[in-house]
């Protein structure tokens, strides 16, 4: 537990470190590492103390929102990322900080890679990159979405309980959302399509 939990301080202060002088886009700018400790506060707010669970809530924008590498992360925590997990850069630099003017350098650089694959889906749920992402005919799908049709393929049983899962996790989804996605047996398939 002790090892865990320095894991976890360690996280915090990886993060820190990497997101200093950063700020978020929008109407508030706030410093960059706020968005990551408040996903873990809400993580602790909900019972959820694992410290792996938190250092991951802590770190999960250093890659996509910094200059950090897979190897910089696993010379300083001693773990590979997943093999499902790719980092790939946009070779068009031109269009990612056009782009990043607008965006968090997340969905900058996820909308610049979009932009470069052929037949992609983007899963984005940020508001304003969802709009970039779609002025550029790129394919959307966000995390409601991606559950919505988990269901319908029959790949999970029972959406409510993912949804709630992720609600748990600090996860933002509004009520009135909420309530349709859990009533969703009721509507035709056209109208999931449309959704997030």
């Amino acid at each position: 537990m002790h090892e865990a939990f320095l894991r976890s301080t360690n996280a915090f202060s990886f993060a820190a470190t990497w997101h200093k002088g950063q700020t978020r886009k929008g109407i508030h700018r706030e410093d960059f590492i706020q968005h990551p400790l408040r996903v873990a506060v809400r993580l602790l707010e909900k019972g959820q103390n694992d410290q792996e669970l938190l250092s991951a809530a802590l770190l999960h924008d250093v890659l996509e929102d910094t200059d950090c590498t897979p190897d910089l992360i696993k010379k300083e925590f001693g773990e590979n990322l997943p093999e499902w997990i790719k980092v790939t850069k946009a070779k068009d630099n031109n269009i990612y900080l056009e782009l990043e003017e607008k965006l968090d350098k997340g969905e900058a650089s996820s909308i610049a890679v979009a932009l470069e694959l052929e037949n992609s889906t983007l899963i984005i749920d940020e508001l304003n990159g969802r709009k970039i992402a779609q002025t550029l005919n790129i394919n959307i799908i966000g995390t409601i979405g991606i559950i919505v049709l988990a269901k319908q393929k029959g790949i999970i049983s029972d959406h409510t309980f993912v949804i709630d899962k992720l609600k748990v996790h600090g996860f933002y989804i509004s009520e009135n959302l909420s309530n349709i996605i859990k009533n969703f047996s009721c509507f035709p398939h056209f109208y999931w399509e449309k959704l997030p």
